[in-house]
């Protein structure tokens, strides 16, 4: 992906704005996160780019893994818990198991079953941000789970960006180690 010189400035700008995220609580820090995201996700140059949103109710990326840093698992458990949001238990149970699965057992747990050709997320306006930020432009043929190729995603560096400061909140570390990450099906296996 090509930037304008107002595009690259702008990013330089986020990332001068969220320098200090990390001096703020976790939870409100993450969502002034979600909110600039979403804010980012929908000016017209970006979507533009984007094939996702042409094929109605596509749902091939909720069949992965969905990580997420140990702020955003937190806000995800409790959101789940507190509106009582149904999932696939058995999913859980199969993706916790390490085993190796099939396309449809490796669905997100909190992917609706098909219901008249139609799979909808059950959290989809809570979603994690890696649902937000990973996008397909390719062809929507290269998205079906037959097709031999790798669906093209595309990632936004400023929003991905914003992701990784995320995925580090809340994440003591020594310099040069990984945040620590957790997986949706981690979060989900003792509810």
């Amino acid at each position: 992906m090509d930037f304008t010189k107002d595009q690259l400035d702008e990013i330089q700008f986020m990332m001068y704005r969220f320098r200090d995220l990390n001096s703020m609580v976790p939870e409100d820090a993450y969502k002034d996160i979600v909110e600039t995201i979403d804010t980012f996700l929908q000016r017209p140059d970006y979507k533009e780019q984007l094939t996702c949103g042409s094929v109605k109710n596509c749902s091939m990326c909720c069949h992965d893994s969905i990580p997420m840093g140990m702020v955003e698992g937190r806000i995800m458990k409790k959101f789940i818990v507190d509106n009582n949001i149904p999932f696939n238990k058995e999913r859980v149970i199969l993706q916790n198991n390490n085993a190796l699965l099939k396309w449809e057992d490796k669905a997100c747990p909190l992917l609706g079953d098909e219901v008249d050709g139609t799979r909808l997320c059950t959290i989809y306006e809570n979603r994690p941000l890696i649902c937000r930020t990973h996008n397909s432009g390719s062809h929507p043929s290269v998205c079906l789970p037959d097709n031999e190729l790798n669906k093209v995603e595309v990632m936004i560096s400023a929003v991905m960006a914003l992701t990784f400061i995320a995925y580090d909140l809340e994440s003591p570390r020594a310099e040069g180690e990984v945040p620590e990450l957790t997986n949706m099906h981690e979060i989900l296996k003792d509810l």
